[in-house]
């Protein structure tokens, strides 16, 4: 694994974000993605440094080498020597506003600032119309970061179109899922007392802005065709 301008194979990355048990998006994410990075990438030792929106509550696994309360800055500056002194090569960070303290999260920042690592950014949130606080933050880690990763082409093209990025610097991968065994959904229906029913299913964390109203005022339409 390569990233380093001198070719140096990567051994040893530190990686940000939300991580389970914390019960959100991405902690679910960064967890399924350390997963994939050590199952295909066994010699890269991967440091989590998890983002802790309640101090003391979670029990992290092992390999969360260290934790980051969101509203405390100074913390974030220690997890700045931490990962300096840890021989990490480079860091990889999720990217999502709210898991971030400061002004449109820009405590991020100041991290990657007291650091000369090469850094990879996924962005989990590309807004379109950012008020001034999130523009500077996303045009912060767009001058910070060697790569970032996006998960649809729209976000890559939002990138280029509303924040000057610069298209060498953005790479696409889709969000993905873990691999899991195939079930019949009978099976699964019975563990809910769903049985003969037709379910209909959405994905990610609720929000105003999914449309969830507009199919549950639908529905009753749709049942009665």
């Amino acid at each position: 694994m390569a990233l380093p301008a001198d070719g140096t194979k990567i051994t040893r990355l530190a990686l940000i974000g939300n991580f389970l048990p914390r019960r959100c998006g991405i902690a679910t994410y960064t967890t399924d993605v350390f997963t994939a990075m050590r199952a295909r990438f066994p010699e890269v030792a991967v440091d989590v440094y998890a983002m802790d929106d309640h101090p003391g509550l979670y029990e992290y696994p092992p390999e969360v080498v260290g934790t980051i309360p969101e509203t405390d800055l100074t913390a974030y500056l220690d997890a700045a020597r931490k990962i300096d002194a840890s021989g990490a090569q480079a860091i990889w960070v999720q990217h999502e506003y709210g898991i971030y303290g400061g002004p449109a999260g820009d405590y991020l920042l100041a991290l990657l600032d007291r650091t000369t690592l090469p850094v990879v950014v996924a962005l989990h949130t590309i807004l379109e119309r950012p008020n001034p606080d999130e523009r500077r933050v996303m045009e912060g880690l767009l001058r910070r970061a060697a790569r970032v990763i996006v998960m649809a082409e729209r976000g890559r093209d939002i990138l280029q179109r509303v924040y000057g990025a610069s298209p060498r610097q953005i790479v696409m991968i889709p969000h993905g899922v873990p691999d899991r065994d195939l079930v019949e959904p009978d099976t699964l229906k019975a563990q809910f007392g769903w049985e003969g029913r037709k379910v209909v299913l959405t994905f990610g964390l609720l929000a105003p802005n999914k449309g969830i109203e507009t199919v549950i005022e639908a529905l009753p339409a749709v049942i009665e065709r």
